[in-house]
């Protein structure tokens, strides 16, 4: 049964990436070209037709899509953009970008959202206000924290969307400091890097929609970091970074700002290098979440104790008809109230329970003359062993899976034929590079 839930997957994922090659959203990790049409069957790895990078076809998906493969034009701004470039004689520079108008479907849930809880809140206080009868030893008092969580997240979808849509971005490049501006609704917030100690302007994942990677612009410097403009085009974004590159680096660019040469690869017969652990703990996040998802179920059981009792009247009337909507409602509600608190602490379970059995883990991917191994050991004794010949093994690939407390986070897949078999898929980002570069170099 296992096997064919399996397939079915597989099929379904690569259906899944046919259908965005023939619409041109998969573009190669390299050289930025598309792969054309796939052949039928399954698709794990694909091999580009203009470079012969051969990457997983998870990875193709996760690659910005405009302007890879080449420098966009530094004065021309991409067709229908709305952004504003100006510049002064002193070499300060200034984009202004626009409200993109789209809330991303925020504003819609938020609205939603707060209708159910009115609703429900609502019933509360036209019994509070008309003497209704409530059951229940639980201080009416409480109804306020536990209403006014659903109101705060409801108040906070409000903000995300209205922010999403109806913000402008102002940024300024001077010759001291560059000046992130935020402007929504007539306030403003604003946020600056020293322009000396600006180390990189990139396209970064900034979150997942739909499960696909959605970049930002994101200036790092060695006070912090500026991001934005994730609701802007491709096109956009690329034109900004290369630009900005251009305005905040200029005096790094040229023969004294070159990329640091690959160290030259050796083949090595025999080798063996251990995958680094995150150096993030689950143990933190998870204990969180198992007291919040308990903390809920016990307020919910409380509030539950206290909920509105219909009347017992035989009045038929239009009162009655609102006071038998208004208890289901807030029997509906709490309903989804205790099932959100069980998702939070089994989620939160779950999470201990990988984090303990991870403990005394170990991954190592080991070779011989003729052999590649990937092996999981726990305190010494093997626990997993997926071994491939040599010759099979053209790659190994590391590429962004996320992003935590705002630093990527990366999947590392190693190459075998037409297969990417998945060593670690949250490794930090820069832990995942250093263990790639290693084994390649060792891989010859």
């Amino acid at each position: 049964m296992l096997d064919v839930l399996k397939q079915l997957l597989e099929n379904t994922q690569s259906a899944g990436f046919r259908s965005m090659a023939s619409r041109g959203l998969l573009v190669c990790p390299s050289c930025g070209s598309k792969p054309g049409d796939l052949p039928a069957g399954p698709v794990e790895v694909i091999a580009c037709p203009s470079c012969g990078t051969r990457a997983s076809a998870a990875e193709w998906t996760g690659t910005p899509l405009a302007g890879t493969a080449a420098d966009p034009d530094p004065v021309a701004l991409p067709a229908g953009s709305r952004i504003i470039r100006s510049g002064d004689g002193s070499g300060e520079v200034v984009w202004h970008i626009p409200a993109s108008g789209n809330s991303g479907g925020l504003l819609f849930f938020a609205i939603f959202w707060c209708a159910i809880t009115a609703i429900v809140s609502g019933a509360f206080l036209v019994a509070f206000l008309t003497g209704g009868e409530i059951k229940g030893e639980m201080p009416e008092w409480v109804l306020i924290p536990f209403f006014g969580i659903f109101w705060a997240v409801g108040l906070g979808m409000f903000y995300a969307g209205f922010r999403s849509k109806y913000a402008r971005h102002r940024i300024t490049a001077g010759p001291y400091r560059v000046v992130l501006l935020r402007e929504l609704f007539g306030r403003s917030t604003e946020k600056c890097l020293a322009a000396a100690g600006i180390t990189s302007v990139s396209r970064e994942v900034f979150y997942q929609k739909n499960y696909r990677a959605v970049f930002g612009v994101e200036i790092k410097g060695a006070g912090g970091k500026l991001r934005f403009g994730s609701t802007l085009t491709d096109d956009e974004k690329t034109w900004l970074v290369a630009d900005m590159k251009r305005v905040m680096m200029k005096e790094r660019q040229g023969p004294s700002f070159t990329a640091p040469t690959s160290a030259p690869r050796v083949r090595q017969a025999y080798f063996s290098v251990a995958l680094p652990k995150s150096r993030s703990s689950l143990m933190p996040m998870a204990m969180v979440l198992v007291g919040m998802g308990a903390v809920f179920a016990v307020a919910g059981t409380f509030i539950n104790g206290s909920a509105l009792k219909p009347s017992e009247s035989d009045d038929r009337g239009l009162a009655r008809t609102i006071e038998q909507v208004f208890h289901l409602a807030t029997q509906g509600f709490l309903g989804i109230w205790m099932l959100i608190s069980g998702i939070i602490a089994l989620v939160g379970i779950v999470m201990l329970v990988v984090h303990l059995k991870s403990q005394g883990k170990e991954t190592r991917l080991e070779a011989t003359d003729s052999e590649i191994s990937i092996r999981t050991f726990k305190y010494g004794r093997i626990l997993q062993d997926r071994t491939f010949p040599r010759s099979a093994v053209t790659d190994i690939r590391c590429s962004g899976s996320g992003s935590s407390n705002g630093k990527p986070m990366k999947r590392i897949e190693l190459i075998v034929g037409e297969k990417a078999d998945k060593i670690a898929w949250w490794i930090d980002g820069d832990l995942a590079d250093a263990f790639v570069s290693e084994v390649r170099g060792a891989l010859g």
